[in-house]
């Protein structure tokens, strides 16, 4: 708790794979919400989360770069 999606993402992830450039990542399963990149500092705890409405559920991470189509990940 508390660790920065930044770090976990770049630091912890090992970045983005083949040099993608980031675009948003989905957490906490499908009910936990999109963060894009303005988030990336943001502390990862149930406060910071519920700020910007979204949750960390069952606390997955699917971490999409710019090629990836946020309609398909819906969906």
């Amino acid at each position: 708790m508390g660790t920065t999606l930044r770090e976990v993402i770049f630091d912890i992830g090992g970045g983005m794979r083949d040099g993608g450039e980031f675009k948003a990542v989905q957490i906490g399963g499908p009910s936990g919400g999109c963060l894009i990149e303005e988030h990336l500092d943001l502390p990862l705890d149930f406060d910071s989360l519920k700020k910007v409405g979204a949750i960390i559920g069952s606390g997955g991470l699917v971490v999409m770069d710019k090629n990836s189509c946020m309609v398909e990940v819906a969906r």
